[in-house]
């Protein structure tokens, strides 16, 4: 920190080489050696009164997953030095009030339905070789005024059944010589015709997810030392064990160990077994972008990295792909996740992927993708008894588990409802936790 008078800034300075300046004129000047990383759960909001210069020395990938609308005041040059391919699985439009133009070696045009051409004035068709036509249908070429074809050396036209030839006025022929049906009218080498147009079509529209996060942010009162734990689904004592020294070794009090009061208890059942299968084409994916839908509902990072207490890209792990762990995370956006949301709005994915640890069993079904924790802000933690009671009869579901912990100096006690699925069978196993430990099978209102 150097306050010398003009010459006051801030710098901060890594060994490396990496630091970052505040100078006395208020600009920011950052150098990073290494990677730099950024990620925003929330909004961005960028606002440059001057220029900007972006260079890139390797390959920029741009995802956007609603809709991008880029408006330029002045002019717009795009400079390929290779090539380039624009695709749209809808239209695609081109406009300009002055003028279109198109150069290049070789032009090829092809439509799998019709082309249309049409001109408020003249039509010009130049070619120094030759002009063919080709229509598998019908091609009608129609103008309101004269149509004038004109070639500078032979000109053909060929049909396979009748040709037509009609005027209201006169039809008028002229040549040195005229002869009729002698067999001497067809060209003397095979016509070549049209290309097709070199490039494939992406599909059919894609639906759009977009869902806008008011700022400030949404209240976060999770407990995130407690629902990331390996211990939270897990069976064994000895998880939960190991669960509460973790707490206590990040110097947060561990739970009381007392015996809850039970206050209401129910077994409710589901006859959902139906199963929405993901697109079995992520099983091969090794990257996928955050902000992209894998459910009608949910964009991938809500599931792991942008999970409000689980910050966890996807990685292969757990003897699982990269791909096998997106569609574990996609089967249970769309059979879990889209349900649930749609009978509780409010509800928020807390913790979804997780990373195994050192010195844990790590049997969580979060490791694979297949788990998600579940709270819902402003609900009364009274009323989660009910809430799972609901999602009990009305998911398909491997393992439901209604869990709560004591309220302590360091924890908020908000319940939360962590929901298990497999792609392939279900057990529509039922629980109660607390503190991390198993209390009971069935749902138990502890609150």
């Amino acid at each position: 920190m150097d306050d010398t008078p003009g010459s006051e800034r801030l710098h901060v300075y890594h060994k490396s080489g990496t630091f970052i300046e505040l100078d006395q004129s208020g600009s920011v000047v950052k150098r990073t050696l290494g990677s730099s990383y950024e990620f925003i759960d929330r909004n961005n909001k960028l606002s440059i009164v001057g220029d900007d210069n972006i260079s890139i020395g390797g390959n920029m990938k741009v995802f956007v997953a609603a809709n991008a609308i880029i408006e330029v005041q002045g002019d717009t040059n795009l400079k390929c030095l290779n090539d380039v391919t624009v695709e749209a699985a809808g239209k695609l439009d081109l406009s300009a009030t002055e003028e279109i133009n198109l150069r290049s070696a070789n032009i090829n045009i092809q439509s799998t339905n019709f082309t249309n051409m049409k001109t408020e004035g003249n039509i010009f068709v130049s070619a120094n070789v030759s002009i063919h036509n080709k229509c598998n249908s019908t091609m009608f070429t129609e103008t309101l005024d004269t149509l004038n074809l004109k070639s500078m050396k032979s000109a053909f036209i060929e049909t396979a059944q009748v040709l037509n030839l009609k005027a209201t006025s006169q039809i008028l022929a002229d040549g040195s010589t005229i002869q009729l049906n002698e067999g001497l009218s067809l060209p003397a080498t095979s016509a070549t015709y049209a290309n097709n147009a070199n490039i494939g079509m992406i599909g059919t529209r894609t639906p759009i997810f977009t869902e806008h996060i008011h700022d400030p942010d949404i209240t976060n009162f999770t407990d995130s030392a407690f629902m990331n734990s390996q211990g939270e689904d897990s069976d064994l004592d000895e998880d939960a064990e190991q669960a509460l020294k973790e707490l206590k070794s990040k110097g947060l009090t561990p739970p009381n160990t007392r015996d809850p009061i039970v206050r209401e208890s129910a077994s409710p059942s589901s006859a959902v077994s139906d199963i929405v299968l993901p697109d079995k084409s992520l099983l091969l994916k090794t990257s996928f972008a955050d902000n992209k839908a894998i459910s009608n509902k949910f964009v991938l990072s809500q599931l792991s990295s942008k999970a409000a207490c689980s910050f966890n890209p996807v990685r292969a792990q757990m003897s699982l792909s990269f791909g096998e762990i997106l569609f574990n995370l996609s089967a249970i956006a769309l059979n879990v996740c889209d349900p649930v949301k749609k009978l509780f709005p409010s509800m928020i994915v807390t913790s979804g992927l997780r990373y195994p640890k050192a010195n844990s069993s790590n049997t969580s079904d979060h490791l694979k993708g297949q788990a998600v924790d579940i709270q819902f802000p402003g609900t009364n933690k009274v009323m989660y008894f009910d809430i799972a009671k609901k999602l009990a009869e009305n998911l398909n579901y491997d393992k439901l588990l209604l869990e709560y912990h004591d309220k302590t100096k360091n924890m908020s006690g908000n319940p939360w409802i962590h929901i298990s699925f497999k792609a392939d069978t279900n057990r529509k196993l039922l629980f109660t936790y607390n503190n991390q430990r198993k209390h009971s099978s069935g749902l138990k209102r502890l609150a």
